[in-house]
């Protein structure tokens, strides 16, 4: 093993300078993201998601490598090689029944491949003024200059909003199936957030589609539509899970844990809701007093 130094000192506000072997580099960033201009050339720059684990790192210039890390669970092939990688099972299929035909067929997918291929990295125009304000996004405590190029800067901006729609895609899906009062309104509130952290981009970068304001918009407005829905699964899975207890305390005590869970998030509840949630429970002690009475 060679002999290795190495020290960081901290300027304050994300700024750090590493002596090194190599020599002196430095890096600016805090939480979510992170530039560094290495001591042997070249750059990297850093991207995670706090509390997630999930991270990505590009190398640029000199001494630049391939890696690029995520967690494993979330890594997902791009649509590009996914559309590629489809196209090259068509191919060997037509070339198995016809090569003339699988001749035509590459010519004409690899065109429309390029076409998508341009038309999804299509240059963006961007001020000085619109990157320092990107990066400002990006970086916690970004300095007042530019530290990244506009392609860095769009890269790391690309795959902010991606895992933003990854997780609210996975946090929809929880919403509509899950019975649980502390996941459903915790998963809600992620999606809202999530919304509104790709807001923050729509000055910036052009979206296809909705806007990210549409849909911040259409959550917040469904949102006590989905409590409605949620309120009503809830309630049939409670009695439903209540009566497999044994003893009638049992019971009650799982009526009040859940009752105690809804009124948590009383504030975020409008008061239909709340009506309808207090009906839901008057009903089952109603209910369990007549069935006590018959026997």
């Amino acid at each position: 093993m060679g002999f290795r130094f190495r020290k960081s000192v901290s300027f304050g506000k994300g700024f750090r300078v590493n002596f090194s072997k190599s020599g002196v580099g430095w890096s600016v960033g805090g939480k979510g993201f992170r530039y560094t201009k290495k001591a042997g050339g070249g750059s990297r720059t850093t991207s995670s998601i706090p509390g997630t684990g999930i991270s990505y790192s590009k190398d640029y210039g000199k001494n630049k490598s391939a890696r690029q890390s995520q967690s494993p669970q979330n890594s997902q092939p791009s649509p590009e090689i996914t559309l590629l990688s489809i196209l090259i099972v068509v191919f060997f299929g037509l070339l198995f029944l016809n090569s003339y035909v699988a001749l035509a067929f590459l010519v004409i997918a690899l065109s429309g491949y390029i076409y998508i291929k341009v038309k999804a990295n299509a240059k963006i125009k961007l001020s000085a003024e619109d990157q320092l304000k990107l990066q400002k996004i990006l970086v916690a405590d970004s300095p007042d200059y530019l530290v990244m190029s506009k392609k860095q800067l769009l890269e790391q901006a690309r795959f902010r909003l991606s895992n933003n729609m990854r997780i609210i895609k996975e946090s929809a899906a929880i919403v509509e199936s899950t019975c649980d009062v502390g996941t459903f309104f915790s998963r809600f509130d992620l999606i809202i957030e999530r919304y509104k952290d790709c807001c923050l981009f729509e000055p910036l970068i052009p979206f296809e589609g909705h806007s990210p304001t549409e849909a911040y918009n259409q959550a917040v407005s469904e949102r006590q539509k989905e409590i409605e829905k949620f309120v009503h699964r809830h309630i049939a899975k409670l009695i439903e899970d209540a009566a497999k207890l044994k003893t009638e305390r049992g019971r009650q005590n799982r009526y009040a844990k859940s009752y105690e869970a809804f009124k948590n998030y009383y504030s975020s509840i409008n008061e239909s809701n709340q009506a309808i949630i207090e009906s839901e429970f008057d009903k089952i002690i109603i209910n369990r007093e007549e069935g006590e009475q018959l026997t």
